[in-house]
């Protein structure tokens, strides 16, 4: 995290390399608002930052004895949001009184984690960058010292992957007693190296996946849910919003299979497949985020458009303005490598001199 217009850095949040393969019954496990919880729990606030104070957090120090006024304010926020969040749990999800209270719960989770970015933030009157640094370095070594280390040495898990306040781990047993373990027992002892006994960090645990599939990288897997047999895709291609769909149909195949265990040869049985989609299944989708005239550079959009223009007159509708979208192909031949086309445009005029670019949607998809 770079803070603007000064030569201070912190370091943020850490993420635990992710395997590759897939895994069974796996849960996962998350602090709630972490950063607001540390800031309560350690006292971590501008008037209690001292020299000489007895809470030590990477050679940034802190006092005890006082209420930091961050605290103060942290802590009726903290259990405001709390009372909502139970009035929750006996209203009918959907109804309005359910919607304006979520709603209202939710602002309050947003101000209570601004507070930690807005310690680094320049133009903030309390401004203090050993603020948000002591923050972070606490919130890596709960995430591995204890978090991680709880999972593996009492519970006898393993940590698949992990991301700032969460992590997946394979574990037995049910939420209640993971949960009891980790908050009655791994982060009370956490704390007693600071001689801390009011903790406001609480682990919970989220979704239980009776298998989950990794790739190597972060924030991209796939899992299903147990019970409810629910897919959850994160940071795959086939979920996101410019994907063509004769494309996203065959991703979708291909991960059910490797779900099941099956191997997949995407070269022999898929490229074939890839080249045999026509025009329409191949319509990649991107948005125009300001008005054509203000982008300095141009985006693959916007030359498609214009590359229309000269070799598809009269075809392709160029009156195009912020949040339309533009459809667009891939191709080769004759120097084009992407054209825009209107939803009547089935194949390409010969006259055009291109063909449908099917190694290129291939390599996206790898």
């Amino acid at each position: 995290n770079r803070v603007d217009g000064l030569d201070e850095r912190y370091e943020g949040g850490m993420v635990l390399d992710s395997p590759v393969g897939v895994f069974d019954d796996a849960f996962i496990l998350d602090y709630a608002s972490m950063y607001p919880s540390i800031m309560l729990t350690f006292n971590i606030s501008p008037d209690t930052k001292d020299p000489d104070g007895d809470i030590n957090i990477d050679g940034v120090r802190f006092r005890s004895d006082v209420e930091g006024f961050f605290g103060t304010v942290l802590r009726e926020l903290y259990e405001t949001r709390l009372m909502l969040k139970g009035k929750l749990k006996g209203m009918g999800e959907g109804t309005d009184e359910y919607i304006d209270v979520d709603m209202l719960q939710s602002a309050y989770k947003i101000i209570l984690n601004s507070f930690y970015g807005v310690c680094a933030f320049k133009n903030f009157r309390f401004h203090d960058v050993e603020l948000a640094r002591s923050v972070t370095f606490m919130g890596r070594y709960l995430l591995v010292r204890c978090l991680k280390g709880a999972i593996e040495t009492i519970l006898g898990g393993r940590v698949l992957y992990g991301d700032t306040d969460s992590v997946f781990a394979v574990l037995s047993g049910n939420r209640e007693s993971i949960m009891r373990v980790i908050n009655d027992i791994a982060i009370p002892d956490f704390l007693n190296q600071w001689g801390i006994r009011k903790s406001y960090l609480r682990v919970e645990v989220g979704k239980e996946f009776e298998r989950i599939m990794f790739f190597g990288k972060k924030k991209k897997y796939v899992g299903r849910e147990k019970g409810t047999r629910k897919w959850y895709i994160r940071g795959m291609q086939l979920v996101k919003y410019d994907t063509p769909n004769g494309m996203r149909k065959m991703m979708e195949e291909v991960l059910h299979r490797l779900f099941e265990g099956e191997t997949v040869d995407l070269v022999g049985e898929y490229l074939p497949r890839v080249k045999a989609l026509g025009l329409p299944d191949l319509i990649v989708l991107k948005k125009l985020n300001k008005e054509v005239e203000e982008y300095k550079t141009k985006p693959v959009h916007l030359q498609a458009l214009e590359k229309s223009n000269i070799h598809l007159s009269g075809i392709v509708n160029d009156d195009i303005h912020r949040s339309n979208l533009v459809r667009m192909v891939y191709t080769y031949g004759n120097g084009i490598d992407v054209l825009a086309v209107d939803d009547v445009i089935t194949e390409f005029p010969e006259s055009v001199g291109v063909g449908i670019d099917y190694e290129r949607y291939y390599r996206d998809w790898e």
